[in-house]
């Protein structure tokens, strides 16, 4: 399980996603959380959701988050600050932000950033991961159209709302010339994406994990 967050003036929106063989993956929660990020006191629940634990169906065990990427782009400082504060808490908690240039990986190189808040100044404080944004969202195109169950393939619950769907496809690929060449791009068609943002980032903590790389070996042995 992986999760991205998006952090927004007002609250926090998260989605959970399962991974499996191939990168088959299964999304199985979205949560909002209201609050105001600039207050630390408002990150506590923030915490304890992603703290959480969810129960397999199959034999009543359970599961926790084995990594979590956060978006950094809004309320940068306390972002920053939570994550430094909550990375000894929480397994594989990243920072990032993302790059929509063309080429840039999924899961993209780190920087170290100064940690500025509430009057404290500290020195590469944490790290701030890339996110090549537009690869993720090229990878997403073509596991929507896996028809079959298997390697890439995406399931979803049928409770979900058309809003969440709607979010999950607010962009779209298209054609452009830049200086004189033809490139593609990726362009939003309506204002709220938080769920397409949440999908690459749950991505980027995935491939964080190593999940791309795993052999069948792999798989099997886990």
């Amino acid at each position: 399980l992986t999760a991205g967050v998006d952090v927004q003036r007002d609250r926090w929106e998260i989605d959970v996603w399962a991974w499996g063989r191939g990168l088959e993956s299964w999304h199985v929660e979205h949560h909002v959380i209201h609050g105001n990020p600039a207050s630390e006191d408002d990150w506590a629940p923030v915490t304890a959701y992603l703290s959480g634990r969810y129960v397999q169906a199959w034999h009543g065990g359970s599961l926790g988050l084995s990594a979590i990427s956060i978006d950094s782009s809004d309320q940068t400082q306390a972002v920053y600050n939570w994550v430094r504060k909550t990375q000894h808490l929480l397994p594989k908690l990243r920072a990032v932000k993302g790059r929509g240039e063309e080429n840039v990986p999924v899961l993209g190189p780190s920087s170290p950033q100064e940690v500025r808040f509430n009057g404290k100044k500290i020195p590469n404080g944490i790290k701030l991961w890339n996110v090549g944004v537009d690869t993720a969202k090229d990878l997403l195109l073509g596991q929507l159209a896996i028809e079959q169950p298997g390697p890439g393939f995406i399931h979803f619950s049928s409770e979900l709302p058309r809003e969440w769907f709607e979010q999950l496809t607010a962009e779209q690929r298209i054609l452009v010339k830049v200086n004189g060449k033809e490139v593609f791009r990726w362009v939003k068609r309506r204002p709220r994406n938080e769920v397409l943002d949440n999908r690459n980032y749950a991505l980027h903590a995935a491939f964080g994990l190593g999940l791309h790389n795993y052999t069948d070996k792999r798989w099997s042995e886990l």
